[in-house]
């Protein structure tokens, strides 16, 4: 990656459980934070579900790191999609708009809150049953 390049934007999605044990979950999670681009990532978890226990939302807060912004709960392929696309679109626009430095925690992307209202189905492509 260029010296100067924008941080990646790493998501995480997850309909269950962590299927590796606990030690080597936190031991991934710390080879990727000793890379220099793992460190300057953005980190976002999305769990899929509708209910509680449906994915280990302690476990995915590990990977964050955001915590601001916390696991997002994507219960519709609709809401799963919108999470992708705010995202991708709002990590970019923060790390091209420079550090957000001390005023965020010395994250180095400063995200707005994600959106909290399901998409409407015109806005997705293809009919409204198939998001793909």
């Amino acid at each position: 990656m260029p010296r100067r390049g924008l941080p990646p934007v790493c998501i995480l999605v997850s309909d269950g459980y962590c299927t590796d044990s606990e030690g080597e979950l936190d031991q991934a999670i710390l080879e990727l934070l000793n890379l220099p681009w793992g460190r300057k990532a953005v980190r976002l978890a999305i769990g899929i579900g509708d209910g509680p226990g449906d994915y280990d939302e302690a476990g995915l807060l590990k990977f964050v790191s955001h915590p601001e912004i916390g696991v997002l709960k994507a219960d519709t392929p609709q809401r799963l999609v919108q999470f992708i696309k705010w995202a991708s679109v709002n990590a970019s626009v923060g790390a091209s708009q420079g550090r957000a430095g001390e005023q965020a925690g010395n994250v180095n992307v400063i995200l707005p809150p994600p959106p909290d209202e399901p998409s409407l189905p015109g806005t997705l492509p293809g009919s409204v049953g198939d998001v793909w």
